[in-house]
C-alpha cells in the first residue's frame, strides 16, 4: 500500500515501456572507427589548407566517435593548430556555461531529476568525501538548498541509484528512486519524493515482486504507457551479475516484462524517453565484453528493437542522457570509454548527430543530470575523472541566457581529499563482496 500523500494506480496496462538517466563503470571495451565519407573528402579538396586542417581534426575525432557524421556534410569551424569542430550547431548560439554560486559538496554517482509538481530539481546521495551519502538538495531559481533533515524519513545513503520523475498527473506525481549500492550491499527499495518529503513506497521482499537489488540500472518514465521502466544494472539475480531484465512500475507495484529480445546485460547504460518519437531509447553501457555503442528502442509491443545506424557515438558508459525540448532530441554527453574519459556531445532524434558544443565541461563520467524547464537548459552536476571528483554545475542551452561563462571549477574536490571511490570490478563475479571500495591516497 502506498503511504499517505502518494496516490498510486493500477491501470489497464498498455504495451510499451522504458527508462531515463544512467551512469557507468570501469573495464576494457572494444573500439570502432567510422571511415570518412568519400564525398566529404572530395568537397574538402577545394581548399587545401582548410581541408587539411579539417581532415586532420576529423581523423583524430573520428577515432573517438566525435567527428562529422559519415556520409553527411556538416558545418565546420576551423580553429588554430589544425583543430576543427563540426556539427549542426558549430556556428550557433547553443553551448555550455557554468552555473555560479554555492553548490552541493563534490560527488560522483549521485541521482538527479526535475520535480515538475514542486518546480525544482532534486539531487540525492552519491560518493564524495564519504560514500555513500544520503543528503537531499533542491535547485530552483539558480540556488541550491540543502533540505536534508526536513524531508521526513530519509532513504539510506547510496550511490549509483536510479531516478526519474513519475508523472502520471494528476493521480501520481513524484520523483521516483530505486536501488543503488552502499556498504550493506545492493539495495532494492523504492522511494518517492514529493512536497519536500521522502516516502518509502516498497521495500525489498515486501510480499510483492520487486527487482533484485542492483546499482547502475537505467530508469526513465514512459509517457506513452504512464509507467516507469527499469533496465539492467549490476547485482545478483538468477546467477547473473550483469543484468538485462526489464521492469515496469505503475505507481504502486513493479512488474517484470517477459521480453524475449532484450539488449545484452549491462551496467550504467544511457536511457531516456523521446516524446517526439514516443519511445524509450537505450544506448551503450558497460557490457561483459566491454563498453557498448549499440542503440535500442522499446517497441509498442513491449519488446526491445536494436536500431542500426551508420553514425553513432563511440562506445561508452556513465554518460549523461536526457531529453532536451529546446534541442528537440535526447542529449548525450561525456562518459567513460576504452580510451579514457569523454566530453563530447551528441543528439539523438531518430538518428545520431554530433554536436559542436562550445565551452564543454572537462571530461568526466558518473555525473548527474536533468533538464531544468525553469532555465530552459540541461543541468549537469559533479562526476569523476582520474584527477578529481567534481562539484561544479554546468548548463547546456542558449548562451544568451547564460549568466556565467567562466571555466573555474569551484567546488571540485582534489584527489587527495577523496577518501573512497566506488569501483565495480567487472572482471570478477559481481557480488556485494566483489564490488569494493578502493581507498585512494
Amino acid at each position: 500500500m502506498l503511504p499517505s500523500g502518494f496516490r498510486g494506480r493500477r491501470p489497464n496496462r498498455v504495451d510499451r515501456r522504458a527508462g531515463t538517466v544512467a551512469i557507468v563503470l570501469l573495464v576494457v571495451g572494444t573500439a570502432f572507427a567510422t571511415p570518412l565519407a568519400p564525398h566529404l573528402v572530395a568537397a574538402l579538396a577545394d581548399s587545401a589548407r582548410v581541408g587539411a586542417q579539417m581532415l586532420a581534426a576529423a581523423a583524430s575525432t573520428l577515432s573517438e566517435g566525435s567527428g562529422p557524421a559519415a556520409g553527411t556534410a556538416e558545418a565546420c569551424s576551423v580553429g588554430s593548430g589544425g583543430a576543427a569542430t563540426c556539427g549542426p550547431s558549430a556556428n550557433g548560439s547553443t553551448g555550455w556555461s557554468t552555473v555560479s554560486g554555492p553548490a552541493p559538496p563534490a560527488r560522483e554517482l549521485s541521482t538527479m531529476a526535475y520535480d515538475a509538481a514542486d518546480g525544482y530539481v532534486v539531487l540525492f546521495g552519491g560518493c564524495g568525501r564519504v560514500c555513500a551519502m544520503n543528503d537531499t538538495w533542491t535547485f530552483a531559481n539558480g540556488v541550491w538548498t540543502n533540505v536534508t533533515g526536513t524531508t521526513g524519513p530519509t532513504p539510506p545513503g547510496r550511490s549509483d541509484a536510479a531516478m526519474t520523475y513519475f508523472d502520471d498527473a494528476p493521480s501520481t506525481t513524484y520523483v521516483l528512486m530505486f536501488g543503488g549500492l552502499n556498504p550493506t550491499g545492493f539495495l532494492q527499495d523504492t522511494w518517492g519524493f514529493a512536497g519536500g518529503h521522502w516516502k518509502k513506497i516498497l521495500a525489498g521482499g515486501a510480499g510483492h515482486a520487486v527487482p533484485a537489488g542492483r546499482f547502475g540500472a537505467a530508469l526513465t518514465y514512459d509517457n506513452a504507457t504512464h509507467d516507469a521502466v527499469l533496465f539492467g544494472g549490476g547485482g545478483y539475480y538468477k546467477l547473473k551479475t550483469y543484468l538485462n531484465d526489464t521492469w515496469t512500475f505503475d505507481g504502486a507495484y513493479w512488474t517484470i516484462d517477459p521480453t524475449n529480445a532484450s539488449p545484452a546485460p549491462r551496467i550504467n547504460a544511457a536511457i531516456g524517453y523521446d516524446p517526439s518519437l514516443a519511445t524509450v531509447v537505450l544506448f551503450g553501457g558497460l557490457l561483459t565484453t566491454g563498453f557498448g555503442h549499440d542503440t535500442w528502442e522499446l517497441a509498442a509491443n513491449g519488446t526491445w528493437v536494436k536500431l542500426v545506424r551508420t553514425v553513432f557515438p563511440s562506445a561508452r558508459g556513465g554518460a549523461v542522457f536526457a531529453w532536451d525540448p529546446a534541442l528537440g532530441g535526447l542529449f548525450l554527453f561525456g562518459g567513460l570509454s576504452q580510451y579514457g574519459f569523454l566530453n563530447d556531445s551528441w543528439e539523438f532524434n531518430g538518428k545520431w548527430v554530433p554536436l559542436s558544443a562550445p565551452g564543454a565541461p572537462p571530461q568526466r563520467t558518473w555525473a548527474a543530470s536533468t533538464f531544468d524547464p525553469a532555465t530552459g537548459s540541461l543541468l549537469v552536476f559533479g562526476g569523476w575523472n582520474l584527477s578529481r571528483i567534481y562539484g561544479d554545475v554546468w548548463s547546456y542551452g542558449n548562451l544568451s541566457n547564460a549568466t556565467d561563462r567562466t571555466t573555474a571549477l569551484a567546488g571540485a574536490a582534489p584527489n587527495r581529499n577523496v577518501t573512497a571511490l566506488l569501483v565495480p570490478i567487472p572482471a570478477l563475479a559481481l557480488s556485494a563482496r566483489a564490488t569494493r571500495h578502493v581507498r585512494r591516497a
